[in-house]
């Protein structure tokens, strides 16, 4: 099983994004905490997987290969093609990178952290997710000004709205079934390129969880391709099983740090305290490199 990062670099660095549905620096309130994810999480990928591949552009390879100096065991410099998109459109480095995979992979979100490898039910699916989610509010919100607003909804979303909204979240996502990626990623590109005009009529940062999370499960159930999930029936409790922080090692193995939660000074604590435990070389690096001036 293939292991892949990826970074598209606009959306992260643009000033104007500081709400959590932007990604300026990932949604961290410091570049410290967001360098630092970046390392810990690809860190812990390369010593439980191993045969880790980072997708990025050039000034992603840059800071994360040249001057990071992180461990991935190689690199595709293939994401500038995307710099004309708007940069609140941040899931399409990793859509992108979905559909270029020709063997079976799984994509770990930097904000995701792995402390044993994936189980064989999960290795073996066609089709992976990180948890359900089922009507949660933004995913309506969002739909509903997509459906109000675009001029064109892909057949499996058409199709679907309005029953019940059953979407997946991507904080890790892959499969066996590559074929579906490559499908599925270029219907993600239709959608948007065929709405071009009408995203500033929606909340284009929110717009992504269709685009990326919505979209595959719909997908998925048009095709009736079952998703295995690394989570099951947890709801929106994200704090309780995915931010388990005191439960490393003996209770989870796996922890997200997402959205909201990163700016959030207990996740900040945890972040910084667990890269210098495990990774001490690393810890220092980034605090060098900051304070020099160099990230």
């Amino acid at each position: 099983m293939k292991i892949i990062q990826s970074y598209w670099t606009k959306p992260f660095y643009t000033k104007e994004l500081d709400s959590w549905e932007g990604r300026k620096m990932g949604g961290w309130r410091h570049r410290k905490y967001y360098y630092m994810s970046w390392a810990l999480s690809c860190l812990l990928l390369d010593k439980y997987f191993g045969n880790t591949e980072l997708i990025t552009d050039a000034k992603g390879k840059n800071v994360l290969i040249d001057i990071l100096e992180l461990p991935y065991s190689s690199v595709k410099v293939e994401l500038d093609c995307l710099n004309n998109y708007h940069e609140d459109l941040w899931a399409l480095g990793k859509i992108y990178s979905y559909g270029i995979q020709k063997e079976p992979f799984l994509h770990f979100d930097s904000d995701v952290f792995i402390w044993k490898k994936f189980e064989s039910s999960i290795l073996d699916a066609p089709l992976v997710a990180q948890n359900i989610e089922i009507d949660f509010d933004y995913d309506k919100i969002i739909l509903s000004e997509i459906l109000e607003n675009f001029e064109y909804i892909p057949e499996p979303i058409s199709k679907t709205f309005p029953q019940q909204l059953i979407s997946s979240n991507a904080g890790v996502i892959g499969g066996n079934d590559t074929v579906f990626f490559e499908e599925y990623s270029k219907l993600a590109f239709t959608f948007i390129n065929k709405n071009i005009q009408q995203l500033p009529f929606v909340n284009i940062g929110l717009s992504n969880i269709i685009f990326e999370q919505y979209l595959f499960t719909c997908l998925s159930r048009k095709k009736k391709i079952d998703i295995a999930y690394r989570f099951h029936n947890i709801g929106n409790l994200y704090r309780k099983y995915l931010c388990d922080f005191q439960g490393v090692s003996y209770r989870t193995s796996y922890v997200h740090i997402i959205g909201s939660y990163k700016k959030e000074i207990d996740s900040e604590n945890w972040l910084e305290s667990r890269l210098l435990l495990e990774f001490p070389a690393y810890y220092y690096h980034i605090l060098a490199l900051i304070q020099s001036g160099d990230l």
